[in-house]
């Protein structure tokens, strides 16, 4: 059991649990917990299997992570034997996150003194969390974040979460590219638009594996080793970089570029956008000097408002939209302008000495605020246009880090502390627009030296106590509101009767996508989320394919992007730890354009026979320049898997995570690769003229089935190599092949004719689902069929005459169904249904369908340690091994 005294947490193990697998992943626990928990202690007695660990509760926030990532690389690289203990572990993962949530909650998020807040809610739980911005309906949260073992990044890129939904469920969703670095972004009162400052147009790849494209900070340069200037610059101050890559960005909810708001040479940052959204206020040395500008909001008629010597920053405007706050250091003696002058010389300023200020949007009437020493920054204006929120450390007894909130007049009265961290750090604050909630960032309850989490609370006016009892429920109201995005409610048409099954294969059906072109959708392991591809102007402001992923028990709730939103982006699948593939073209594209996409290839041929095909048929574009990634499940960058010049593309991952298979065009001819899940020991499995693709794995991993067309006759030939050196295929025929894991036993599936596609394994592994217009007289009109993998038994899942239905694929426990279908409409939306086996089905169920024992009810507190030494060992030398 568990049990938390004081800064202890008490966990007792029992032998009581004997069974092999759970001896084996408990123990497994407890070598994780013991190794890095450098304070446990464990007490058996005299050969007693029972025993006791004493863990401090700080280490076993970290001993949950590093179990979280012992995982992935187990379930990546082990055995079946381990692999199972992995899949346990994966359980008890969540099992350990409501023992660390309820740790988290008894710790100390809201320290005595603080009695402007209520309701302390800590809102990220790792990393470095900064510059939280309410949208300003208040249902959304923007803000940028880095950390290599939370988000996969070393510098921030920008995310945004839902604040309606339960803390448990509001996974960020990354609005940046994911490339270079990000900072200062905010909403547009339109709720549907942000802006941001990125340097993702400059951004260079430091590694051509991991495709890290952070800017390297000056002082950490080679420069700052052999310029005898920069390094006593860089040994005696704190230093900000104004990275010149940074410019100013509009994106819409999704991340999709919009418009570029500044190209001045130089850092162009720091920019927040006006109440009624005409105007954008931000910081640009475009002047020579680091000063506040005003600009439109679609960057026409920029204006500088600030014109003295000193780094001037972090402007915010009033809620009334008639003044400014901004931070700003002023060097007064010759010393320190000196010192300043040198800084800036190579885009750096020093923090350490800076004021508040305020002015009127036209920049007249500038007032210094604040004359309390130290660093004090990040103001926001209060509600009552009055009064000012912003950080400081003046009051620090400890060390420059020490930052605490205070409020104070924009008259320079009426200063009061907000917070009371002691030694901690506190900032970035910002209230919502009715000043009832206030976010802000925080070291407190950190499970390590360096995170910084975002914290809300409620806001509570001293003067006004009863008032802010009542108004309570409607601050908690606006927190919990329903999602009123016009864009995402549809109301889905009866496709009950449109798209009805002809049998009882497909059940409560639900649509999960409303408007645009949505295709090629695969489960998550455990069935709860797709990932997919999906273009559409309207629907998400690109004209080219980019990767989403999406809840399936609320189609309403927006998207999160996964790809970059720079070039085209297709064919995604997710592996067992949530991690991702995807396809892309990100790496070749000019990013200073805002339309990225590849031009399809019909519409530059100059061959007349080419273009007469492209004017009288279907084709697809092999764009040579898609490589395979690996991301996580922000859809920051892990490693780039393929290097060849061609396409590479159409990857699906094997149910264990070990392998991909993949379409690849580096033998001249598209054929099906496979290759580890680090990109190693590739191997060809197909090597017949045609195009071969689409290919995934059964479920135990033996076989794979994908589709291909075979040209034969001298004419087919012809017309074939002809299409594909330009590139293309067309897909019009086309029919479904089975084949080993290995490439051997290589046979034909069906002889429909026309165009068969999509293929995947049902449950069992003796059927297959596909998509096919053979039984159709239009060639846009596809159905779903189910056939065996010997080519008998064919049966038709879905009969819409005249309606697209295709890019089917099956949840890995085989219960539910995704497809795409048109519904009869210009729209190509996604569907989920249940999927039952019929009763001429239940004959292939002599298949491999490996069930592992349930857990007792009591096992979530309760662990064996009687395997201790040994498995340690074993467990520990493996994961080193594979490590290194």
């Amino acid at each position: 059991m568990v049990l938390v005294e004081g800064e202890l947490l008490i966990v007792s193990f029992s032998s009581m649990l004997t069974t092999d697998v759970l001896a084996l992943e408990s123990t497994f626990c407890i070598a994780v917990l013991t190794c890095y928990s450098d304070e446990s202690s464990t007490d058996a007695g005299n050969g007693n299997a029972d025993a006791v660990l004493h863990v401090p509760v700080q280490a076993f926030y970290n001993s949950v992570s590093r179990l979280s990532q012992c995982y992935t690389v187990f379930s990546m690289r082990c055995d079946i034997e381990v692999l199972l203990i992995c899949m346990r572990i994966r359980e008890m993962l969540l099992q350990l996150s409501v023992i660390a949530f309820i740790c988290a909650c008894d710790a100390e998020i809201h320290f005595k003194g603080e009695t402007h807040l209520k309701n302390v809610r800590q809102l990220t739980f790792g990393g470095q969390n900064a510059e939280g911005y309410f949208s300003f309906d208040g249902k959304w949260l923007i803000f940028q974040a880095a950390g290599i073992d939370e988000y996969g990044t070393v510098c921030d890129q920008i995310y945004m979460i839902d604040l309606t939904l339960p803390s448990g469920e509001q996974i960020p969703h990354r609005i940046s590219t994911g490339l270079g670095a990000c900072t200062c972004s905010y909403f547009y009162p339109d709720n549907r638009h942000l802006i941001y400052a990125g340097t993702f147009q400059s951004a260079e790849f430091n590694s051509n594996v991991t495709l890290e494209s952070c800017p390297q900070k000056t002082c950490k340069s080679k420069r700052a080793k052999t310029d005898p200037v920069l390094r006593k610059l860089c040994n005696t101050s704190y230093t900000w970089d104004l990275f010149s890559g940074f410019d100013i960005f509009k994106v819409n909810k999704f991340g999709t570029i919009v418009a570029q708001l500044t190209s001045s040479p130089g850092y162009d940052a720091e920019g927040a956008v006006s109440p009624d959204g005409r105007h954008i206020v931000f910081t640009s040395v475009r002047s020579g000097d680091p000063e506040i500008w005003i600009m439109n909001s679609d960057g026409t008629e920029p204006k500088q408002l600030t014109n003295e010597l000193g780094y001037d920053g972090g402007p915010f405007f009033s809620p009334d939209g008639t003044k400014i706050c901004f931070r700003a250091s002023r060097p007064n003696t010759s010393d320190e302008i000196e010192k300043y002058k040198a800084l800036l010389s190579y885009n750096l300023v020093s923090p350490l000495a800076m004021e508040l200020y305020t002015m009127n949007v036209d920049g007249t009437d500038i007032r210094k605020v604040t004359s309390l020493g130290g660093s004090n920054w990040a103001p926001f204006y209060l509600v009552d246009n009055y009064r000012i929120i912003f950080s400081s450390n003046f009051n620090s007894t400890t060390s420059f880090g020490e930052f605490d909130l205070y409020i104070v007049g924009d008259d320079g009265k009426n200063l009061q502390r907000v917070t009371f961290n002691k030694g901690g750090f506190d900032a970035f604050p910002m209230f919502d627009r009715d000043g009832k909630r206030l976010v802000w960032s925080s070291s407190r309850n950190g499970t390590s030296p360096t995170d910084l989490n975002l914290f809300i609370a409620d806001w509570i006016e001293i003067t006004d106590v009863l008032k802010s009892e009542r108004d309570e429920s409607k601050s908690t109201k606006a927190n919990r509101s329903n999602v009123d995005d016009a864009t995402r409610l549809h109301v889905p048409r009866n496709y009950e009767s449109a798209l009805a099954s002809r049998n009882s294969h497909i059940n409560n059906i639900r649509q999960m996508t409303f408007s645009g072109i949505n295709g090629q959708s695969y489960f998550s392991y455990d069935s709860k989320a797709l990932i997919f591809q999906a273009v559409g102007d309207e629907a998400y402001g690109t004209t080219c394919d980019q990767i989403y992923a999406m809840s399936v028990s609320d189609p309403y709730r927006i998207p999160r992007r996964i790809s970059t939103g720079l070039g085209s982006s297709a064919y995604s699948s997710f592996s067992p730890s949530d991690d991702a593939v995807y396809s892309g073209t990100f790496l070749s594209v000019n990013r200073t354009a805002l339309d990225t996409c590849p031009e399809k290839a019909c519409t530059f041929v100059t061959d007349p026979a080419i273009t007469h095909i492209c004017k009288t048929s279907y084709l697809w574009d092999l764009f040579p320049d898609y490589d395979i990634f690996k991301v996580n499940k922000y859809g920051n960058l892990i490693q780039r898997l393929t290097y060849s010049q061609g396409y590479d593309a159409e990857a699906s991952i094997s149910s264990d995570g070990r392998r991909i298979v993949f379409t690849s065009m580096r033998s001249g001819d598209p054929e099906i690769w496979i290759m580890n899940w680090d990109g190693s020991d590739l191997r060809q499995l197909t090597s017949q003229l045609g195009y071969d693709g689409g290919a995934s794995f059964s479920r135990d991993r033996t076989k794979i089935v994908f589709r291909a067309s075979r040209p034969r006759t001298p004419q087919q030939i012809e017309r074939y190599k002809k299409l594909l050196s330009n590139n293309l295929v067309e897909p019009t025929e086309m029919e479904i092949f089975v084949m080993n894991v290995d490439g051997s036993d290589q046979h034909r599936v069906t002889s429909l004719g026309g165009a068969n596609w999509s293929p995947t394994y049902l449950q069992g592994d003796k059927r297959i689902l596909f998509a096919s217009n053979f039984n159709s007289s239009l060639l846009g009109s596809f159905n779903l069929y189910a056939i065996n993998e010997d080519g008998t038994g064919l049966e038709q899942v879905k009969c819409t005459e005249a309606e697209f239905n295709g890019f089917p694929s099956v949840s890995f426990d085989g219960e539910y169904v995704t497809w795409s279908s048109s519904g009869g409409n210009n729209d190509l939306n996604i569907f989920v249904a249940e999927w039952s086996q019929s009763y001429s089905q239940e004959a292939f169920d002599n298949d491999f369908s490996p069930t592992l024992p349930s857990l007792p009810a009591q096992f979530s507190m309760v662990f064996p340690v009687s395997m201790l030494t040994e498995f340690i060992a074993k467990a520990w030398n493996i994961f080193d091994r594979l490590i290194r």
